[in-house]
């Protein structure tokens, strides 16, 4: 029906497929993009899943920490290494009242990884960063090579999600003029901010509440998109210049939890430090 469509009303259309990867359908990606290419799809958008619900938690498929503190523990890993020394025995030994030789340099390593990251204003949770699975890591790495192949020999356009979040952030939504309106027309700044939901962000539970600069039955969109309050939001999140709240080791933090938001320990008023979609882990509407 979609092609029939096309070739009456607009050849310009685009047929595509999203894909959300979970843990249970990751061996059926690569079948899928094949499939999408065979019934004419011209491209195919996988996305991490976005927990809506809690029991969904277990079945996200990236990783809870940052590019950047995986690259500078990896690095303190290997140093600690070829003395001999295995920092993942950290959480095993840190609490011992008396420590061997061998555990104190342990500590002395991880102190030092501490250090260097603070140096380098680099974020870091170190519970999460030694619970990382590598072994799921490197399946998923593998799946994507995989998918990668598929896309190649069909020819179909391929946008992967990352599997570890990026550092660096980039904000589609915002940086390309974009703007959501809800069925009410009410006018959004993005697909995270458009309407209200419990969400669970590696591990985190989060409530968001929409962020509305106007409606369009009392306003232009032009007027809504020019008022100083949004120009303003616009400014700050390019500026980017939030935390990453996942990534934090700091427990409990009221300002992400809290379904009242109105600021962050930053003290800026975007709620964009819980936001997965400038790191390319979610892909849906870009």
């Amino acid at each position: 029906m979609l092609h029939a469509a096309k070739k009456t009303c607009n050849e310009q259309l685009e047929i595509g497929v999203e894909f959300v990867l979970r843990r249970d359908n990751i061996d059926e990606l690569a079948k899928t993009i094949r499939w999408a290419a065979s019934s004419g799809a011209d491209f195919i958008i996988v996305t991490q899943l976005f927990p809506y619900h809690k029991f969904l938690v277990s079945q996200t498929t990236y990783d809870a920490n940052l590019d950047i503190s995986i690259s500078i523990f990896h690095e303190h890993a290997r140093r600690a290494e070829k003395e001999g020394i295995d920092i993942r025995r950290y959480y095993d030994v840190f609490m011992k009242y008396e420590k061997s030789a061998d555990e104190k340099k342990i500590i002395a390593s991880v102190e030092s990884l501490v250090a260097d990251a603070i140096r380098q204003g680099i974020s870091l949770n170190l519970q999460k960063l030694f619970a990382t699975d590598h072994v799921w890591v490197d399946k998923m790495e593998k799946v994507f090579a995989r998918a990668r192949s598929a896309g190649t020999e069909t020819g179909i356009k391929l946008r992967l999600p990352e599997i570890i979040p990026k550092s660096a952030r980039r904000c589609e939504f915002v940086e390309e003029g974009s703007i959501f309106v809800s069925w009410d027309g009410n006018v959004h700044p993005c697909y995270f901010l458009w309407h209200h939901y419990r969400c669970y962000i590696n591990g985190i539970e989060k409530i968001v509440k929409p962020r509305v600069f106007g409606n369009l039955s009392a306003r232009g969109i032009l007027d809504i998109w020019n008022d100083p309050h949004f120009v303003s939001f616009r400014q700050n999140v390019l500026r980017y210049d939030y935390p990453f709240c996942f990534n934090c080791d700091f427990a409990l933090c009221d300002y992400v939890e809290g379904g009242n938001f109105e600021q962050d320990c930053y003290i800026n008023t975007e709620p964009c430090g819980v936001c997965l979609w400038c790191m390319d882990v979610f892909q849906c509407l870009k």
